[in-house]
């Protein structure tokens, strides 16, 4: 029994570290009240979906908002929905920013958006963006083949080694018993 759990457990730790990999998220952005109200605060709300649709969850991410050289920085925070985050925001000035979206929810990655988000009477109702995939500084030779040859090697000892230990003999009178 004891075998058959650390086998399960190398497995799922493997699968693990295949399915953390960089993706695109998708993102749309709204402001409550439209149009945002200058100099006075509203909320700024991002809605995140991954490739299938899924609401992404647990994000860590900051909008930052640069106008002349000016640069205004607002944390996003749960809003208890699924994928949607918001954040308080105040711009001094009807104008057109320039506005540099961070998702810093792995350490290893950060995924950056840059739009344009004009404040004022001429503000869109809703701002598409996309976080593009990030390196996850695995593209050397050496990660590829840890995976493409030494995890499955590793594996068929694995199962070598549990089959070869738990193998069974057929006695004359056709019983099964262990050795």
């Amino acid at each position: 029994m004891f075998r058959r759990s650390s086998l399960l457990l190398v497995v799922l730790f493997t699968l693990s570290l295949v399915s953390a990999h960089a993706f695109f998220v998708t993102g749309v952005i709204t402001t409550t009240p439209t149009p945002a109200p200058i100099g006075e605060e509203f909320i700024l709300q991002i809605e995140m979906t991954d490739p299938t649709g899924t609401p992404v969850e647990d994000a860590v991410v900051a909008a930052e908002f640069t106008k002349d050289g000016e640069t205004q920085r607002f944390e996003f925070f749960d809003s208890g929905v699924p994928g949607l985050y918001s954040a308080q925001v105040t711009l001094p000035t009807e104008d057109t920013y320039s506005v540099l979206l961070r998702d810093t929810t792995y350490q290893q990655e950060e995924a950056k958006a840059t739009i344009e988000f004009t404040a004022g009477a001429q503000q869109p109702n809703t701002i598409a963006f996309i976080f593009p995939p990030t390196q996850t500084g695995s593209n050397n030779l050496s990660t590829w083949l840890i995976w493409v040859i030494g995890i499955p090697v590793l594996a068929g000892i694995i199962v070598t080694v549990l089959v070869l230990t738990n193998t069974k003999d057929k006695n004359v009178d056709g019983k099964i018993s262990t050795k």
